[in-house]
């Protein structure tokens, strides 16, 4: 455990894309592979959905509970979308894309439900990991979490910012205004 401690302690923070590597092409077809996901979510076909996923691509669901295999991811979005009420569709953000092989990458996404209205009505963050297999990117395996802005110490910190501050100058005024998103 010693080692372990000290080796972590020698390594440094490398950067989020792999360098030298022109990843340009890996990036429109990992984006494809989102939309794909995207426009099938939102058409509630779960068999389309499931076909971007490994043959035994993992779901881990917010409450730690695994999904594994192809068919029972299928399973679970059918199930999902029989239970959803109106036409709700999905948006998906990527906030973070990096390849940490040749035929692997990260992407951390925020996803979220919007009713007709186009209001949120359910949002989490998922961490992907996608793989190249027989020449073509596929999700192996997600992890889902809600965040619960009560237990995000980070932000909870900042909550006095809220609002709207002013600074007037000799040369210039500067009006600032801080507001929650969303998901606060």
């Amino acid at each position: 455990a010693a080692l372990v401690f000290v080796g972590v302690g020698y390594m440094t923070a490398q950067p989020k894309t792999t360098k030298g590597a022109d990843r340009d092409a890996d990036k429109v077809a990992i984006d494809k592979l989102v939309k794909a996901s995207i426009q099938a979510f939102n058409d509630r076909d779960a068999a389309a959905l499931a076909a971007n996923w490994t043959e035994e691509g993992e779901y881990v669901r917010n409450d730690g509970e695994a999904v594994r295999g192809r068919a029972e991811i299928q399973k679970g979005y059918a199930e999902f979308f029989k239970s959803l009420k109106g036409k709700p569709s999905v948006e998906v953000q990527v906030d973070n894309l990096r390849f940490t092989s040749t035929d692997t990458a990260v992407s951390e996404v925020t996803l979220r439900l919007k009713n007709e209205q186009g209001n949120v009505i359910a949002s989490s963050w998922r961490n992907t990991l996608v793989v190249r297999e027989g020449g073509q990117w596929k999700v192996a395996l997600v992890q889902e979490w809600d965040r619960d802005p009560a237990l995000d110490d980070s932000l909870k910190d900042l909550e006095w910012l809220i609002g709207t501050w002013r600074m007037d100058s000799k040369d210039r005024d500067v009006t600032t205004t801080y507001e929650w998103d969303e998901n606060k």
